[in-house]
């Protein structure tokens, strides 16, 4: 299910009736069943395919990236699936990794990312400079993600309990300045969500929300509210 999230196309689950992963399953989507995906899908890293033409310079295995875009900003998806090596992954393998800030009538580039793993509580979020990832197989895959930096110093790291934690079906309208940020959040009416928040002392924050009778609901930090 989390590669079928990530890939942006149909997602269902396949468990024995009465068998349901239910953590699995809600971690694909909201809570009307709306698919939390990417901007767009995952695809192998090009340094997969110099390391199957010439025997070097890539994974041995699948590692896939994705990525989120908000406004002027740019989350990151890293799935590490078969890996028969340990690899690191620099930022310039990401798929467009900064490539909305090259320009001279770009936003300026974030001051940093920071790189968190699915299946933590994302307290553990720290700069992103490479990523290292251990040898590993299809029941240990790795899923991190990737969050720029904003100019007041904080990070939307998302939600800590989906494969996609800050996807553009979840959160939209994104404003960002030195004082703080505002996202919109959109669901299901009643669904009770966090979100985690790195502040720039380097601790993670979770705000909750319950979104009202429209679904909709605006996230506003450094207030850490939602309503």
């Amino acid at each position: 299910m989390m590669v079928a999230t990530l890939s942006t196309g149909p997602v269902g689950p396949s468990d024995k009736l009465g068998s349901e992963n239910k953590t699995n399953i809600m971690a694909t989507c909201t809570a009307d069943g709306k698919i939390l995906k990417p901007s767009v899908p995952a695809t192998a890293i090009d340094a997969t395919f110099a390391q199957r033409a010439f025997g070097t310079g890539g994974p041995q295995g699948e590692l896939w990236s994705a990525w989120s875009d908000l406004g002027a900003y740019r989350w990151h998806s890293v799935l590490s699936a078969s890996i028969d090596d340990a690899f690191t992954v620099l930022p310039n393998m990401l798929k467009g990794f900064n490539s909305r800030h090259r320009g001279p009538s770009d936003p300026p580039a974030p001051a940093a990312y920071y790189k968190y793993q699915y299946g933590t509580d994302f307290t553990g979020a720290a700069q992103f400079d490479n990523l290292s990832l251990p040898a590993n197989d299809k029941t240990t895959a790795q899923l991190w993600s990737i969050a720029p930096d904003f100019p007041s110093g904080h990070a939307l790291l998302g939600e800590h309990a989906k494969f996609v934690p800050v996807s553009p079906v979840r959160f939209q309208d994104l404003q960002a300045s030195s004082n703080g940020f505002s996202v919109e959040v959109k669901g299901r009416s009643g669904e009770q969500l966090s979100v985690r928040i790195r502040v720039p002392s380097g601790s993670v924050q979770s705000v909750a929300c319950t979104l009202p009778a429209s679904g909709n609901a605006v996230l506003r930090v450094p207030q850490m509210s939602c309503e």
